[in-house]
């Protein structure tokens, strides 16, 4: 089986390729941090069989993120027979500067030039042929969201893993006046590292200062850290700069040099409105175009939402009506009412505003805005110690927690991925946000459930930057790096795609679960246990929420899923909250429910990327802040009536 790696840069058309070979759908975006793991899919391609590694994206092979270092980790110690390097003819410097780290590497590599039409577009004329013959490696012109290009891509991959063909690039060398401290340094550490170790690219890492690769090596033999000082003095010395600098200042102007070869520019007329649009975009008017996008999104999903609910409410209803039975059995009346209850708010407030929410960001995505607002929030984010990549993972847990968390890999700290974190398990995912909807803006106002988001969002970048000075958060980066994608229609066809994967899950797990549940809560309620609940903790709840005890069992069944805490409130007071609850309650419920503790999986997922002990802290402060802002509306809301 041949073994194929994918690597490239966030935005590059990556995981699109890997889409295309295996007919498994990934998402695709444009922003980084899309791809957070090592995907491996076997495939069957033209009698070949296959494995593709779809790698993290990465701008270097020096790894700052925990995404680069598992990409790097496996590429040196599992050596794909080819790696597809996927290059952005839009940002060609960039990409080749990757090109050339994994030419030093030594594995045998294809480039895939993709984005090939958008490069045209901008009036970016790029001859492939030259480039090729200037790398010494194949390179593919391709356009992967078409499909173009990629049968020759694979081909040529192919060709190359059985040809065992060596990189042909005679120039690649750049480092011949300092080829006897390299060849000091793999003297050292052929002594420490197993054979199958390309020594000669570690030793360049090692004279380059890059932190992950010698703590490794400094770990299995505390010696080499003298030894590296010494030689990295002399080549200072002999050339005047500190090799951190001088190998970094070399790949890039050969880089720049190989562009100047092979890439001609011809003047491209924009339109005006893109013109303007790119600029106010990530500009000072910006925040006001993002707080105008964010708004839409959330009003035209509510609105949309509420259509949906009453037509379905109304077909619901008229074929349940015809099918339902009554019998004197009271067990088998509250299964019948169970199901009723539980599909009908399942079918008529969850699918639709989950689905319609993540169709939206979807379009957003797929736009080229996003990267936009990550550009944007970098001050913002600075403020908390923070830069604006972190904010995209932010984004994400609007959409699910669980995958936003699993992004925060971008990050370049333990501190920086916590603090993150925090933020996402008190920001509203689609999830929490069907509780928005479902109990405020049903039921007492479209304008109090905006108003609601834009309070959540201040606590929770409030209560981040809190918690970061605690830890001691200071991000002293120059800032955030990214290469903005231009803007683009969305297509239909791919947002549905993306909104279906997102969302399916509610469908397969959720309602089963929903339906079980709420049967269990309508005999529990025939049994008394509802009243149970009520006598033990309403005067506790009381007195500090104004809430009756029974919600108690409410938020334990949200702790699963968070719309669980909806769904089986809406099936117990017959689905209608207003006959058991006040306006004042529905909000404090809400209010507890958008901030209490994270839902199972997303604490999983937690223990996973940040162990056992930071959970629990973000657990706590969970915790305490829904009883704090619990408590401090409730008095609030009592003072003003």
């Amino acid at each position: 089986m041949i073994r194929i790696g994918l690597i490239g840069p966030p935005n590059s058309g990556k995981s699109t390729i890997f889409n295309k070979l295996t007919g498994v759908y990934q998402i695709i975006g444009n922003w980084p941090g899309k791809t957070v793991e090592t995907l491996e899919r076997k495939v069957k391609y033209k009698g070949n069989f296959l494995l593709l590694i779809d790698f993290p994206g990465m701008q270097t092979l020096t790894p700052i993120s925990m995404e680069e270092k598992i990409a790097i980790k496996y590429i040196i110690e599992n050596k794909p027979d080819v790696i597809i390097q996927v290059a952005s003819a839009i940002d060609l410097e960039r990409s080749l500067y990757l090109s050339l780290e994994l030419i030093e590497l030594g594995v045998p590599i294809v480039v895939a030039l993709n984005q090939f039409d958008e490069a045209v577009k901008q009036g970016f004329v790029i001859d492939a042929e030259k480039l090729s013959e200037v790398l010494g490696v194949p390179v593919i012109p391709t356009i992967a969201i078409k499909g173009i290009g990629i049968d020759k891509l694979i081909e040529k991959a192919l060709e190359l893993a059985r040809s065992r063909t060596g990189i042909a690039y005679n120039g690649r060398n750049i480092y011949e006046d300092i080829k006897l401290q390299i060849n000091k340094v793999v003297s050292i550490i052929r002594k420490v590292l197993p054979e199958y170790y390309p020594l000669e690219w570690i030793s360049l890492r090692l004279l380059e200062e890059d932190p992950w690769i010698t703590n490794m090596i400094v770990k299995l033999d505390p010696k080499v850290k003298d030894i590296l000082e010494e030689e990295r003095k002399v080549i200072e010395k002999t050339t005047g700069l500190p090799p951190s600098i001088l190998m970094v200042n070399r790949r890039r102007l050969l880089a720049e040099r190989i562009v100047s070869q092979v890439r001609k520019v011809k003047p491209v007329g924009k339109s005006n409105f893109i013109k303007f649009l790119d600029v106010f975009s990530t500009s000072l008017y910006g925040y006001f175009l993002l707080a105008i996008v964010m708004a839409t999104v959330f009003t035209v999903t509510f609105r949309v939402g509420l259509l949906f609910r009453d037509v379905i409410n109304y077909i619901f209803l008229e074929v349940f009506n015809y099918f339902s039975f009554k019998t004197n059995n009271i067990f088998l009346n509250a299964v019948s009412s169970g199901v009723q209850l539980s599909l009908l708010v399942g079918l008529s407030f969850v699918i639709p505003l989950v689905f319609l929410f993540h169709f939206f960001f979807s379009l957003l995505e797929d736009s080229g805005y996003l990267p936009r607002a990550a550009f944007l929030m970098d001050k913002v984010m600075r403020k908390i110690g923070l830069n604006g990549k972190a904010f995209i993972p932010l984004l994400l847990g609007y959409g699910c927690s669980v995958p936003a968390c699993v992004s925060c890999r971008i990050l370049d700290s333990d501190k920086e991925r916590f603090i993150s974190s925090l933020i996402i398990t008190l920001i509203p995912c689609a999830s929490r946000m069907v509780i928005v909807y479902g109990l405020v803006a049903i039921y007492i106002g479209l304008v109090n459930a905006l108003t609601i988001y834009l309070l959540n969002l201040i606590l929770a970048l409030l209560m981040g930057m809190i918690v970061g000075r605690i830890v001691g958060l200071h991000h002293e980066s120059t800032g955030l790096l990214m290469v903005l994608p231009p803007f683009r229609i969305p297509s239909i066809e791919n947002s549905l795609k993306k909104t279906w994967i997102r969302a399916r899950d509610f469908i397969y797990l959720a309602i089963p679960i929903i339906v079980v549940g709420t049967i269990l809560l309508k005999i529990l309620e025939i049994e008394g246990l509802m009243g149970y609940l009520n006598v033990l903790f309403d005067s506790l709840f009381m007195r500090v929420f104004g809430l009756p005890g029974y919600t108690l069992s409410f938020l334990l069944f949200g702790a699963i899923r968070k719309e669980f805490a909806l769904v089986f409130l809406m099936t117990t007071m017959n689905g209608n909250p207003l006959n058991y609850l006040s306006q004042n309650q529905l909000i404090i419920f809400t209010l507890i429910t958008l901030f209490y503790i994270p839902c199972v999986a997303t604490i999983i997922t937690l223990i996973r990327e940040l162990q056992l002990k930071r959970t629990l802290v973000i657990i706590g402060v969970n915790l305490l802040v829904a009883i704090t802002i619990g408590f401090c509306v409730n008095i609030i809301l009592r003072l003003l009536s």
